[in-house]
């Protein structure tokens, strides 16, 4: 038998927002496991929301409900959705911080949340008053058409990620590429590029692979190219931030 949890990933930066959402989940359910994914995506960056939800959404319980909060047009007409996939629940807006996720476990249904019968709403928490509301009654398996209302799937906002973009830095600089190895042969030399800057970095398994103060790039554990620089901050070095787009190639043959 499984245990489903509520998981929330979001931009929130600090205990005070995540609290309330923990709060108002159990409030409403006292039983279920409320676990916090990520808080410190960066400010506004759907892309490294969607990111993330993407690569540990599948580590839950399946039947787990799975809360996006990434939300710069909050309060406007964008939609608050619900997203039935083949194996979990996604809650959040509708602006492409879902989608990834849910697409590659396979879109069953789509619901828009009907705010109005939610009660009392702020225009700029809807994370608090209406994502983790929704949560709850699905964790409840209360109807859905008690508050929400039917949408078509071609109707979801889409997105695409963008290849050899940046799409997480943790608290090492160690940058996340949207982006495979592609072919990269163990010890080789791949130029990275950003704007005028240019570096030079071993394709290799691991950190200890190359001299502390040296870039690798390696085959991350979530299976995406990583650039990182052993005992540094890859990121710092080069001035990257999120959303970056990265060239990368290999130096060519000599003869």
């Amino acid at each position: 038998m499984h245990n489903p949890v509520i998981t929330l990933t979001s931009d929130f930066g600090d205990r005070f927002a995540e609290s309330q959402l923990e709060l108002v989940i159990n409030s409403l359910n006292p039983s279920i496991k409320f676990i916090v994914a990520e808080n410190n995506i960066h400010p506004f960056s759907i892309n490294e929301g969607a990111f993330i939800i993407s690569k540990f959404y599948s580590f839950a319980p399946l039947g787990s409900i799975h809360i996006g909060v990434v939300d710069p047009g909050v309060g406007s007409t964008r939609k608050g959705i619900i997203i039935k996939s083949g194996n979990y629940w996604f809650i959040g807006p509708d602006n492409g911080l879902l989608y990834p996720a849910a697409n590659q476990d396979r879109i069953k249904e789509v619901y828009v949340i009907d705010e109005s019968k939610l009660g009392s709403l702020s225009n700029t928490f809807h994370g608090r008053d209406i994502f983790a509301k929704v949560a709850a009654f699905i964790s409840l398996r209360r109807p859905l058409l008690e508050y929400a209302i039917p949408h078509p799937i071609s109707s979801v906002k889409t997105l695409i990620f963008i290849d050899n973009q940046v799409v997480h830095i943790d608290p090492y600089g160690n940058i996340k590429l949207y982006a495979q190895p592609n072919g990269f042969i163990l010890g080789e030399t791949i130029m990275v590029k950003k704007n005028e800057k240019q570096i030079y970095a071993t394709y290799c398994k691991t950190f200890a692979d190359v001299h502390p103060g040296e870039y690798l790039l390696y085959n991350g554990s979530h299976q995406t190219l990583e650039l990182a620089i052993n005992t540094g901050s890859a990121a710092d070095q080069l001035g990257i931030k999120i959303e970056d787009v990265l060239q990368i190639q290999k130096l060519p043959k000599t003869i």
